[in-house]
């Protein structure tokens, strides 16, 4: 086991040190165990990819494993003297732990986003040497401006899937999603040829929304990155002397809703773009998947509404009704741990649930089920930092104390959106 985590105000207590370049220009990590520095050599799919968003510079492959499809994360503000990302870290882990363990034949990709105020420009060792235990593959996105950056900042990375360009479909959760199965055949219904009953791009409505952001699956392709930047820059270009947040609920995006055509959430329906986040993530998705590409399945409830249009450029149609093996699916197929107070690590700061010991993860309730996988997950990678005798139960409340706040809050606000439309219009 290695030592504990130390934080305090001298960097040189971190186990992670700058890497430098050798003679041989590649990158060396350092590792520090027992007081001995050992430099441990780092491939291309870890050194990460340093593109701002809206450079206009494609990103290349986060790899060229053999997958068809992948999963990917997303977490921001990652300081490890602050380290308030960790419990996403660790669901991250633990998804990775459950999609393979169920069967999946996916990738997982993690993507970091490390704060300014951050020195350094990797996790700590023992974090990546865990999720790479675990076969999860690592990309570091350049860092935002200044501090730990935006919630609003960070929700448009989401949109970088579009250019992972060795996969067909590339499934994105967020960091506080956990699969509960094998989400595989989301892919598979999408990419079947002529038996195909899922479009390339799919949403997920919830309550207030049509597409909730927090799980999407996209078709990436060349270019398409840059038609998204260029979507978001020509409505931040005409939204210039809107009021704030400098968003046109009529035009959204970029199209016009008219009637009968509407947006469909499980509660709600309407032609004007102001449901939640629609100048946000989540309208800018739904723009995208059906105005744009105009092809996607959005599944409400226990139906799947595909969309697509006709050789004429007209909207079509086609319902299908419970076309899963489970009516619930995909919806009952994952825990979304919503909201600040609602994480696990947050939920549980003082105690792990009574029930852990006893409970195996795929008859637990969400939130145990969250800590007997961190218990499986640590005994394999040792994340935690446990030492050889300790055990979780007795361990969490130091680890769940130094976790500490989310670092870029729970959702988008208005101060946010305007402060990144003035960037982008300045720029």
């Amino acid at each position: 086991p290695r030592p504990a985590d130390k934080v305090s105000d001298d960097e040189s207590s971190l186990d992670i040190m700058p890497f430098s370049n050798q003679d041989d220009e590649q990158e060396i990590h350092m590792d520090f165990k027992q007081d001995n520095i050992v430099p441990v050599q780092m491939d291309s799919t870890q050194t990460g990819l340093r593109t701002p968003f809206f450079s206009g510079v494609s990103l290349s492959p986060v790899s060229i494993a053999p997958p068809k499809y992948a999963y990917a994360f997303l977490i921001g503000g990652c300081d490890p003297f602050k380290p308030g990302y960790r419990g996403f870290l660790y669901n991250i882990l633990i998804a990775a732990y459950i999609l393979k363990r169920e069967g999946s034949k996916a990738d997982v990709v993690a993507q970091f986003q490390m704060s300014s105020d951050f020195s350094g420009e990797r996790l700590p060792i023992h974090e990546e040497e865990a999720l790479k235990t675990l076969g999860v593959k690592i990309n570091y996105l350049p860092k935002p401006d200044q501090g730990p950056g935006t919630f609003y900042d960070l929700i448009l990375e989401k949109f970088r899937i579009l250019d992972m360009l060795q996969y067909r479909r590339v499934m994105f959760l967020d960091a506080d999603i956990l699969p509960i199965a094998n989400l595989d055949y989301i892919f598979e219904s999408s990419d079947a040829g002529e038996n195909a009953i899922l479009k390339e791009n799919l949403i997920v409505a919830n309550g207030r929304e049509p597409s909730n952001a927090g799980m999407f699956m996209l078709a990436p392709g060349a270019g398409q990155l840059e038609e998204l930047r260029d979507i978001i820059t020509t409505q931040y270009k005409t939204a210039r002397n809107l009021p704030d947040p400098k968003f046109d609920v009529v035009k959204g995006w970029g199209h016009a809703i008219e009637a009968p055509d509407e947006w469909k959430s499980e509660m709600r329906r309407g032609t004007s773009w102001d449901f939640w986040c629609a100048s946000s993530d989540q309208g800018l998705l739904y723009h995208w998947t059906k105005y744009v590409k105009k092809s996607v399945s959005q599944v409400i409830k226990d139906k799947v509404y595909n969309w697509s249009y006709d050789s004429n450029d007209k909207l079509q149609l086609d319902i299908l009704d419970r076309p899963f093996p489970k009516p619930c699916s995909p919806n009952c197929d994952f825990h979304h741990y919503a909201g600040p107070h609602r994480k696990p690590w947050r939920k549980f700061r003082n105690k792990v649930p009574d029930d852990l010991a006893a409970s195996d993860y795929l008859n637990a309730t969400s939130f145990t089920k969250w800590f007997v996988v961190l218990n499986l997950v640590n005994k394999e990678t040792n994340v935690l930092n446990l030492d050889r005798d300790s055990s979780l139960i007795n361990e969490w409340p130091r680890i769940a104390k130094k976790i500490g706040k989310t670092p870029l809050g729970s959702k988008p606000i208005e101060k946010d959106i305007v402060e990144h439309v003035q960037k982008v219009q300045n720029s």
